[in-house]
């Protein structure tokens, strides 16, 4: 089987995780993988608004455009998100035309992003044009069944030979609350802030570790101790962590999150504490054994306090998480489920 990734970059997060960590597993399965991703990388120009994507457009049209002229000679094409977002639906239906069949990934809400969450919607279209449908998660999967009977969710998976557990309760005598994740959304772990200061009561040793691409210039609470995200460094980073932190909001692009970050944590066997929304839900469960989920600041400032204080808590609860990643998440996991979706796509196809 000839597989086609085409993706939104080489080094967009979505693509690195969501297709080219599959390429060494498919590729001992038998399965010839080929890479398109969109040069240059979707946030290339400075200007903003319909401006900016429209010049984002552009620049990409040619390698768009070569990704669509050599669709013909795969067995399936998988699309993450839209090919051309400024044109969308129409060079995806060219694309669902001329390829063998059509796979669209996506692991966002990105229909929010158009007017209207009908039929007429882009990304509706793109869907009902595709032969099959891999949505991130639960919420993701029900909104593309209303346009295409072939929806499968496959979660974002999770390398555990490479984010590999703690090996120890404390690195030094700091206690570390920890954060992942892109600068953009920083102003969610500001909601925190006021939880933050009333922490600092139970003791001068509580720190925020914050791993980012900038270095947060708001008073947060906390001292700050800044980890610039790179490849290379994350895994000890999030390693360092006695505690990973996920808030975010109760709307609908959250209840669209992939819980990529609380993954990452409770591979690294770092106990969690997250809001209650979408996903999050799945992956911590209800029971509390897995980690805690904080409706309220009350709920925060209390689970932070139960995890700061008891330290055997603190492992049997990171212990119960990177098991349950390692069960469901991982990525030899999903790489069979999409090996079977790869396949039973094209059977049908064939038919």
């Amino acid at each position: 089987m000839k597989v086609a990734f085409i993706t939104q970059g080489k080094n967009v997060s979505s693509a690195r995780f969501r297709t080219q960590q599959y390429f060494p597993l498919l590729t001992a399965r038998g399965i010839r993988c080929a890479h398109f991703p969109r040069i240059p990388k979707a946030r290339s120009s400075k200007k903003t608004g319909a401006i900016g994507r429209a010049l984002g457009t552009a620049v990409a049209i040619p390698t768009r455009t070569a990704a669509i002229v050599q669709a013909p000679m795969f067995d399936v094409v998988v699309l993450q998100r839209e090919l051309l977002r400024f044109l969308s639906p129409w060079p995806e239906q060219l694309l669902a035309k001329v390829s063998a069949k059509l796979i669209f990934d996506f692991d966002d809400a990105i229909w929010l992003r158009y007017r209207g969450a009908d039929r007429q919607n882009p990304i509706a279209h793109i869907i009902s044009s595709s032969d099959s449908v891999c949505a991130g998660n639960k919420y993701l999967a029900e909104y593309a069944e209303q346009y295409n009977p072939n929806v499968f969710i496959v979660p974002t998976p999770i390398d555990t030979q490479h984010i590999t557990p703690r090996t120890a309760d404390t690195v030094d005598d700091k206690f570390r609350i920890g954060w992942t994740g892109a600068s953009s959304t920083l102003k969610y772990l500001s909601e925190l802030k006021p939880v933050f200061r009333k922490l600092r009561r139970l003791g001068d040793n509580i720190i925020l570790s914050i791993i980012c691409d900038q270095k947060p210039t708001e008073d947060l609470g906390l001292p700050i101790e800044y980890v610039p995200w790179n490849p290379t460094n994350e895994v000890d980073a999030l390693r360092r962590f006695d505690v990973g932190v996920m808030p975010i909001p109760n709307d609908e692009w959250s209840r669209g999150k992939c819980s990529f970050k609380l993954l990452q944590y409770m591979a690294a066997a770092v106990p969690s504490i997250c809001s209650p929304v979408g996903m999050n839900i799945d992956v911590i469960g209800t029971k509390g054994s897995r980690g805690i989920l904080a409706e309220s600041p009350a709920d925060w400032e209390t689970g932070l306090a139960e995890y700061y204080g008891n330290v055997h808590f603190r492992r049997r609860v990171g212990d119960n998480g990177r098991a349950h990643v390692d069960k469901f998440y991982s990525i030899n996991v999903q790489a069979e489920s999409l090996e079977n979706i790869l396949t039973q796509t094209v059977h049908e196809r064939s038919l």
